[in-house]
C-alpha cells in the first residue's frame, strides 16, 4: 500500500478558523514545522489572518485532499507569505487572497487577486499551480513576478473594474497556459512582460464589450508558443487584438485562430508585426506569423 509521507505525523493540524489564527499569531506551545490543513475552513468576514512562514518556522504546508481556506473578508493581504524555506503542496485559497514570496509550490490553487493584489506574487518554483478567475468584481492579477513556472495555468471568467493579467512579469515559464473568457468590459493580457517562455499557450475570448486583448505582450525569448483563440463577439466594433505585441527573440511561435466577424469594416486586428489584417468578413484559417519576415522563423524585433 502506498502511503504519502506528507500526511504522516504533522506537527500541527489546521482544521478550524481558531487553529488557523493560532498559526498566524504564533500561539506558544505549538510546533508549526509541518502543518496539515484539513478543511474546508471558512473564515469570518472580520478575519484577515496572514501567516508568515519564516516567522512561524514552517517548513512544510500540505492541504489534505485538496482542502480549501475560504476568505470572505474582501482583504488584499496574502494568507501565506515568506515561504522561502518551505514547501507548499495542494493548498487551495479562495476569496482573492493568495501566496506571496513563497517557494516550492506544487498543485496549489488560488482565486485571482483582487484590485492590485495577486494570487501568486513573487513566488519561485511553481509546478501545476492554477489561478481561477471567478468573475468577481475587481479580479486582476494571477501570477505576478514569479519565476520557474511549470505546467501552471489561469482559467475562468473575468470580472470588471480592472484589466486581467494572468501572467504578469514572470520569468522562465514552461507549458503554461491561459483559457480565459472576459465577461466584463476591461482588457485582458494573457502574458505581459514575461521572459523565457517555452511551449506556452494563450487563449482568451469575449462575450461582452471590452477594450484590448493581447496574447503575448512585450515578452522576450519565446520558443514554440501559440495563440489559439483571441476573439471578440461577432457584433463587436471596437477594441484591438494583438497576438504577439512587441515581442522579441521568438522561435517557432505561431497563431492558429479563427476570426469570425460579421462586420467588414472592423478595426484593430493585428498580427505579430502590428500590421492590420484586411477587413474581409468571416476570415478563417491558420495564420502563421512565424513566416512574416523573409520566410524565416521569428526574427521579430519590433
Amino acid at each position: 500500500m502506498f502511503i504519502d509521507i506528507q500526511y504522516i505525523n504533522p506537527t500541527y493540524i489546521v482544521n478550524s478558523e481558531a487553529t488557523l489564527n493560532a498559526w498566524a499569531n504564533g500561539t506558544s506551545g505549538n510546533d508549526y514545522t509541518s502543518v496539515l490543513i484539513k478543511g474546508p475552513i471558512s473564515l469570518s468576514s472580520s478575519s484577515d489572518p496572514v501567516i508568515d512562514l519564516i516567522a512561524r518556522g514552517t517548513r512544510l504546508v500540505t492541504g489534505y485532499g485538496g482542502t480549501s481556506i475560504i476568505s470572505t473578508s474582501g482583504g488584499h493581504t496574502p494568507i501565506l507569505k515568506n515561504g522561502a524555506n518551505c514547501q507548499i503542496r495542494d493548498v487551495i485559497l479562495k476569496g482573492g487572497r493568495g501566496f506571496s514570496s513563497c517557494n516550492n509550490l506544487i498543485g496549489c490553487l488560488c482565486d485571482a487577486g483582487r484590485d492590485t493584489n495577486s494570487a501568486f506574487s513573487e513566488c519561485t518554483n511553481l509546478i501545476n499551480c492554477c489561478v481561477i478567475y471567478t468573475g468577481a468584481d475587481g479580479e486582476s492579477r494571477g501570477f505576478q513576478e514569479c519565476r520557474n513556472l511549470l505546467n501552471c495555468f489561469a482559467i475562468g471568467n473575468t470580472g470588471s473594474r480592472f484589466g486581467a493579467y494572468p501572467f504578469d512579469s514572470c520569468n522562465f515559464l514552461t507549458n503554461c497556459s491561459t483559457d480565459i473568457k472576459c465577461t466584463g468590459y476591461r482588457s485582458v493580457v494573457c502574458f505581459r512582460d514575461c521572459k523565457d517562455l517555452t511551449n506556452c499557450h494563450a487563449s482568451c475570448t469575449y462575450d461582452n464589450t471590452a477594450a484590448d486583448m493581447e496574447g503575448f505582450s512585450r515578452c522576450t525569448n519565446l520558443m514554440n508558443c501559440q495563440v489559439s483563440a483571441l476573439d471578440f463577439p461577432s457584433d463587436y466594433y471596437g477594441g484591438s487584438l494583438y497576438d504577439y505585441y512587441r515581442c522579441t527573440n521568438m522561435m517557432f511561435c505561431i497563431t492558429s485562430r479563427k476570426i469570425t466577424y460579421s462586420h467588414a469594416n472592423r478595426q484593430g486586428v493585428y498580427n505579430t508585426l502590428n500590421k492590420q489584417i484586411s477587413g474581409d468578413a468571416n476570415q478563417n484559417g491558420t495564420y502563421n506569423w512565424a513566416l512574416t519576415q523573409s520566410g524565416g522563423w521569428n526574427s521579430i524585433t519590433t
